[in-house]
């Protein structure tokens, strides 16, 4: 772990880079997957997304 952290840093640059592509995929890819949650859900408007069964 220690040497994982270390080389992390020594290449902080990369990752600076590299986080508004890994912030995009994110919302793109996986924020859509509560409509997926919901398709399957018998939906309750007072209960709300995720305590509905």
């Amino acid at each position: 772990m220690k040497a994982f952290l270390q080389n992390t840093w020594k290449h902080r640059a990369h990752v600076l880079m590299s986080l508004p592509v890994v912030l995009i995929l994110f919302f793109f890819n996986y924020v859509p997957m509560a409509g997926l949650v919901l398709a399957f859900k018998k939906f309750d408007y007072k209960r709300g997304l995720w305590l509905s069964s």
